[in-house]
């Protein structure tokens, strides 16, 4: 296996490093995780240095350099004392599943609404299934990854065929489906049992969309230089109504840090 560190636009074979890698996934957790162990060691002259942040890309090839998976750091962990980084990485259906829309679709095809949903999000497309199916259906405050299966699901009403989302070199593909791999294991695992620190974003909200009872947006909230580091993390706020009717401004204290 080859092992590849994006940063700002610069790559490193951090291969030579790599202590253990475990990668999975399954129809449960939806995006694909990459755990790496990575051998760090400040005082070792003879070790190639690399540092890791959140959000910066790991990329995994076999051996003839195909590409089996493309992610983004969501957490890391170190020792104190210890001569291994822990990482965690997810491809990019992780931004459908933690991000949430609010919006009517009427009449739209499951092909359309997963460009919409993508385009919102800020997921890059690939090859989509074509259905020609118009699907309506409202969805409120739920994940893009639902809205995506939701569209998919009643397509599926209509003509018997299942689908999958999958991430396909960065890009988002739904194809029909099939037998897809489901866990591979590189390595065995090894403990450690002394103080750590890390760091992650795997509970990162860092845009809240509000809006009122009907799903329609009447506000929203950014933290702008997260988003422009982290890639966006959305969360759906919805106002709630006074018993008379009347709209309660529950947003006049809402911040980022609430979520």
């Amino acid at each position: 296996m080859i092992f590849r560190h994006i940063q700002n636009g610069e790559t490193k074979d951090i291969t030579s490093l790599i202590i253990r890698a475990t990668w999975s996934g399954d129809i449960r957790e939806v995006a694909r995780k990459l755990e790496l162990s990575i051998a760090v060691s400040p005082s070792d002259e003879k070790l190639p240095k690399v540092f890791i942040d959140i959000a910066d890309m790991i990329v995994m090839y076999d051996d003839q350099e195909r590409e089996l998976f493309q992610g983004y750091v969501f957490k890391k962990q170190k020792s104190y004392n210890g001569n291994e980084l822990s990482v965690t990485a997810y491809d990019g259906l992780i931004y459908l599943v933690k991000s949430k829309l609010s919006k009517t679709f009427r009449k739209v095809t499951p092909e359309a609404i997963t460009r919409s949903v993508c385009d919102q999000l800020g997921v890059p497309v690939g090859k989509l299934a074509a259905t020609g199916i118009p699907v309506s259906f409202v969805h409120m405050g739920k994940t893009g990854y639902e809205a995506i299966i939701t569209a998919y699901t009643e397509a599926h009403k209509k003509n018997g065929k299942q689908y999958m989302p999958r991430m396909n070199s960065g890009k988002l593909d739904v194809i029909e489906k099939g037998n897809i791999v489901g866990k591979v294991k590189l390595s065995s695992d090894r403990n450690l049992i002394n103080a750590t620190y890390g760091e992650d974003i795997e509970s990162m909200v860092n845009q809240v969309i509000i809006t009122d009872d009907k799903g329609n947006r009447v506000g929203i909230l950014t933290r702008d230089a997260w988003v422009k580091n982290y890639g966006l993390l959305q969360e759906v706020y919805q106002k709630e109504s006074d018993k008379d009717g009347s709209k309660q401004n529950n947003n006049s204290s809402l911040t980022i840090g609430d979520y």
